[in-house]
């Protein structure tokens, strides 16, 4: 039997958590809105310490992007994309390794009648010198302010 408690003890869904993984420092945060702002005031609001990577999510709507060298992943929602009805999504998937990244948003496909507005992104990273470089499908769908 899953025990909630133990688990709950170790993270706390309703706020953040910082997590090196492969000596990436990674932000994870439901709600960074809003996300039309900088990324580093975003940062210094919400974690106040310097990140790589921020995977954030509450506005349904995907995005992946390299911001200020900080890249920021929404991966949507699975089953209420852009909070049309209820229908299949998007996921986010990452990728990394000591020196590089590779961050995705997957398609779910569609039910019959029910098309997902979702838009499939990727993004490939490596960390050198100066920084992060990044290549790949960067754009964004950003979501409706308001």
């Amino acid at each position: 039997m899953w025990d909630k408690s133990a688990f709950s003890r170790h993270f706390d869904f309703g706020r953040k958590q910082v997590l090196e993984l492969e000596g990436w420092r990674v932000g994870l945060i439901h709600d960074l809105e809003p996300e039309d702002r900088p990324i580093k005031d975003l940062i210094r609001n919400h974690f106040n310490e310097d990140l790589d990577l921020v995977v954030s999510g509450h506005t349904h709507w995907e995005r992946l992007a390299l911001r200020g060298g900080v890249i920021h992943l929404n991966p949507g929602s699975p089953n209420l994309p852009r909070n049309y009805s209820h229908r299949l999504g998007v996921v986010g998937i990452i990728d990394l390794t000591p020196k590089t990244i590779s961050a995705r948003i997957v398609s779910l496909g569609e039910l019959p009648g029910l098309v997902n507005p979702s838009k499939p992104l990727s993004l490939e990273g490596e960390r050198g010198p100066l920084g992060t470089t990044v290549a790949g499908s960067l754009d964004f769908a950003p979501a409706p302010v308001g």
